[in-house]
């Protein structure tokens, strides 16, 4: 009698695990497309406003969609491999957010400098 509930409590287990496999894809597939979803208006933006404000959004908004898909895919995981994985998708997620804003800046100082040295060059031409 005990090995029959041993059975049938081990396959009851599988059928779990055959199931939380089988709606991974479909909240994989739902976070990319909000992550589509939510880099689809600040890509238009740089279309219709090209700035580097415009482009530094949709960097963020990139990452955050990035992100979101890598702490889905992280959620398949257990453990400290879970934890790993979801640590590595924050430092990744940081890191890129971080090269936007370095990116956005380093434009801006480029733009101010030129606008100095055209205006130290009409001054020169004099």
């Amino acid at each position: 009698m005990n090995r029959f509930n041993l059975n049938a409590i081990a396959i009851c287990l599988v059928f779990s695990v055959v199931a939380m496999a089988q709606t991974t894809p479909n909240e994989q597939g739902a976070a990319e497309e909000s992550g589509k979803e939510g880099v689809a208006q600040p890509e238009r933006n740089i279309g219709f406003k090209p700035s580097e404000g415009a482009i530094f959004e949709a960097r963020v908004a990139e990452a955050d969609a990035d992100y979101s898909i890598a702490k889905e895919i992280c959620d398949d995981k257990t453990g400290n491999v879970k934890n790993d994985c979801v640590k590595e998708a924050k430092a990744t997620a940081v890191a890129t957010k971080a090269d936007a804003k370095l990116r956005m800046k380093t434009a801006n100082a480029q733009k101010k400098v030129a606008k100095k040295s055209a205006k130290a060059n009409s001054k020169a031409n004099e």
